[in-house]
């Protein structure tokens, strides 16, 4: 069996698609029911080194959190950091804060943040937002709502294909009007505007349907599809909801405490509808998010769980240090329960459950796990701890494949924190295919046990498992010996390590 650091790459690149416009390919929501997992970091981590991996992706980036911490840290001003006199970070808040007052049409009434979008997409303006744009620079349609840091001069150091959705505190404001919006037919009449049901889908779809149109209306040239990663706040309020009803995998970061573990089962709980506590909260569980969500009027598709990730996970080498272990055994365990629950039919859901709630693409064709450490292998992935690297990467915004590049640079920033680049091949072992830029240094000062051997090649993973002719094995053995001269392995070992019988059948 596979363990956790062999993961079969949670987050995948995707084979060009046949199609003139751009479509969304792939979509993730990160959210835990807790804060302080590292779930921001993460996400924006995750999003980042996926567009760095997939250039030909549109990679959108959703905030759905009213702190707009993601946001901040994408619009952060501080120029190249190949240069050799970077300047100190601008704190990215003032350029989101500015966003607030930057519209989309002369109106004055939709910001170029969420709360914007989801103003105009209630109203259906987008179209009148098209005819009216202030300028060229500010796009037509729904892509008027997205920002493009690099290009736009915010934040030089992200990649082209890197969209915002800017966050905005001010969607505190806005949670009470889309609730009562979509209250309960018990709690509020329809007055003229048709059913609640109906009322409760097309305003949690919002989102959904503008992502879908975003597609549509960006760049084709040159590239295959979107992918969308999505931000939430730790609650379960009206923008998480949002991002459940959006996305089409579910990214579950949780820590080595029993506070996560709790976190995991009220999951299930909130936006599964398994385990419901009945009696006399039965009336009450609904009128819950997940109880209207597969209603007969609504039926609005869910989010698989798609990974959990032990997040801020301690290692040594590749292998989680004992008492992490320990606690990621115990969390497999609680999340193989609620999906051996599921299949069978218990915990308050239907036989076969487990298949609407589980991302089973993740077992590729494979058997269904019968064990948790089967589970674990299928379903779950480690993040080691990022320590002063993930300080200096949100301070500066800027992704973790650029510690690799550019140590000294980075560096620089914050003088006095060590920064360590294995961070970036851990998350690049979750992201797969990872190219060898991104991997680790052997002689990483943070990291002295991690010597990663020949089948952790970029080539040798993304080829694994697939017919390899002569040309395409040399091309292989060319690449690997590229990146084995910086890591200064012998001839010997460079053949051996391509040639390895796991390279491909």
């Amino acid at each position: 069996a596979r363990g956790p650091a062999t993961l079969i790459p949670v987050f995948r690149s995707h084979s060009p698609r046949s199609h003139t416009m751009p479509q969304v390919t792939d979509s993730y929501v990160f959210w835990t029911h807790k804060g302080g997992v590292g779930k921001t970091t993460l996400c924006m981590h995750t999003a980042l080194t996926y567009a760095e991996l997939n250039p030909k992706q549109h990679v959108i980036v959703i905030d759905l959190d009213e702190q707009a911490n993601l946001s901040s840290t994408l619009c952060t001003e501080l120029g190249n950091v190949f240069e050799s006199h970077a300047r100190q970070p601008k704190n990215g808040l003032e350029q989101v804060t500015a966003m607030q007052g930057t519209f989309v049409d002369n109106s004055g009434a939709y910001s170029r943040t969420l709360c914007g979008m989801l103003l105009a997409g209630e109203k259906n303006m987008y179209y009148r937002c098209k005819h009216s744009a202030n300028s060229m620079q500010q796009q037509i349609g729904e892509s008027a709502f997205l920002i493009n840091p690099k290009k736009e001069g915010i934040n030089d150091n992200l990649p082209e294909n890197v969209h915002l959705l800017c966050g905005d505190r001010r969607i505190a404001g806005l949670s009470a009007h889309f609730v009562q919006k979509c209250a309960h037919p018990d709690a509020l009449e329809a007055q003229g505007m048709g059913s609640i049901e109906a009322e409760w889908k097309t305003t949690h779809l919002l989102l959904k349907d503008w992502v879908t149109a975003v597609a549509t209306e960006l760049p084709s040239n040159g590239f295959d599809g979107v992918t969308v990663f999505i931000d939430c706040n730790p609650s379960m309020n009206f923008f998480t909801e949002l991002g459940m009803c959006t996305a089409k995998k579910l990214v579950v970061p949780v820590n080595a405490d029993d506070f996560s573990l709790a976190a995991v089962k009220n999951m299930f709980y909130s936006i599964y509808g398994m385990y419901q506590v009945g009696g006399n909260m039965a009336a009450y569980e609904k009128k819950m998010f997940h109880s209207v969500a597969k209603g007969d009027a609504t039926k609005v598709e869910l989010p698989k769980v798609h990974a959990i990730i032990h997040n801020r996970s301690s290692m040594w080498g590749k292998k989680q240090a004992t008492c992490f272990a320990a606690m990621s055994k115990e969390q497999a365990n609680v999340m193989y329960k609620a999906y051996d629950d599921a299949r069978k039919g218990e915990g308050g859901v239907p036989p076969g459950s487990h298949r609407n709630i589980f991302n089973h693409a993740q077992l590729h064709g494979g058997a269904e796990p019968s064990t948790a450490e089967e589970f674990a292998d299928a379903f779950t992935g480690v993040m080691r701890d990022m320590g002063s690297t993930a300080v200096v990467t949100v301070h500066s915004g800027i992704g973790l494949w650029l510690v690799k590049r550019n140590k000294k640079n980075v560096k620089s920033i914050l003088p006095d924190a060590k920064v360590s680049s294995s961070a970036a091949s851990s998350l690049a072992d979750l992201i797969g295919p990872a190219r060898q830029s991104l991997r680790a240094d052997p002689e990483d000062e943070d990291n002295p046990g991690d010597h990663r051997n020949g089948r952790d090649l970029y080539l040798v993973e993304l080829l694994q498992g697939r017919q390899v002719g002569d040309e395409v094995r040399e091309n292989i053995w060319r690449e690997a010996s590229q990146g084995a001269n910086e890591l200064g392995w012998t001839n010997k070992r460079r053949r051996q390590a391509v040639e390895d019988d796991d390279v491909a059948p």
